[in-house]
């Protein structure tokens, strides 16, 4: 569970949104923290934007870098866009 407080002056008070996911595949506490903050501020419309975004796994060598076939189809990727 994941909470963002807004402080609203013109009512005097605090405003909380909460939202909660499950643990993910990798990284499994750090990943539903993580979802539970990204739903959360969601829920105040903050980064909605994040949501319609194309993203591509990636494949990583042994040392967390991307492999060379992997820099070959995100430039090909590139070129198309």
């Amino acid at each position: 569970m994941c909470g963002i407080s807004i402080y609203i002056e013109e009512r005097n008070e605090w405003v909380c949104k909460y939202d909660g996911a499950e643990n993910t595949n990798f990284e499994a506490i750090k990943g539903g923290l993580t979802d539970a903050f990204k739903r959360a501020a969601n829920s105040w419309g903050i980064g909605r934007y994040l949501n319609k975004m194309n993203t591509k796994w990636v494949d990583l060598d042994d040392y967390g870098n991307i492999t060379d076939a992997e820099k070959i189809i995100l430039k090909t990727i590139m070129l198309l866009k």
